[in-house]
């Protein structure tokens, strides 16, 4: 019993550079890049592949495990209990570390964030920039990939009782792009096994 199952991969494709503004409590404009500038240290945030075209401003709210200085090993966003009630409605700042990229990025999600600032890990050279990675596809809020130096500069802002507020803006769209798969199955075979 032979059958076709399409799976979608979209596409990304970015339709102008991102943005990312502190607006208290210092006016300031960070520098963009695209995925070409992937540890590029001349950038100090990258939009995450699969992010929408969308714009929020909010405070920046850092997320637990986050390590300033950072020795390595940080499991900034990897659970649930890391992100405290204050994250709702606001831009989560979460550093790389231990778990996956699109893990942080769904917890950030459940948390009721609006956007995701995930910034470098810091614990060596290879570490500091800012880079270009993926989030799942149809990802629906803003999120970005920064240097170490700027996820610290924010950092440093809330734990000071600053309370840094920033625009962020990615501008991407998700096209759809199937792949059909061909699903074969025996006559004596599990039903329920494919």
């Amino acid at each position: 019993n032979v059958s076709y199952s399409n799976f979608n991969m979209p596409d990304w494709e970015e339709l102008a550079p991102p943005s990312l503004k502190q607006t208290s409590p210092n006016a300031k404009t960070y520098k963009p890049g695209t995925a070409a500038d992937d540890g590029n240290p001349a950038v100090d945030f990258i939009a995450m592949e699969h992010t929408p075209d969308k714009t929020v401003t909010a405070e920046v709210i850092p997320v637990g495990h986050t390590e300033v200085p950072a020795d390595g090993g940080s499991t900034s966003g990897c659970v649930a209990a890391d992100f405290p009630a204050t994250v709702k409605g606001n831009i989560a700042l979460i550093q790389r570390g231990t778990c996956a990229f699109t893990a942080k990025l769904q917890n950030a999600l459940k948390a009721g964030a609006v956007g995701v600032i995930l910034f470098n890990e810091g614990d060596s050279a290879g570490r500091e920039p800012a880079l270009f990675r993926s989030a799942d596809p149809e990802y629906p809020i803003p999120a970005v990939l920064s240097s170490y130096q700027v996820g610290v500069e924010l950092y440093n802002l809330a734990t000071s009782n600053q309370h840094p507020t920033v625009e962020l803006a990615t501008h991407g769209v998700d096209h759809p792009n199937l792949f059909p798969n061909v699903v074969a199955e025996t006559k004596k075979g599990d039903p329920k096994h494919t």
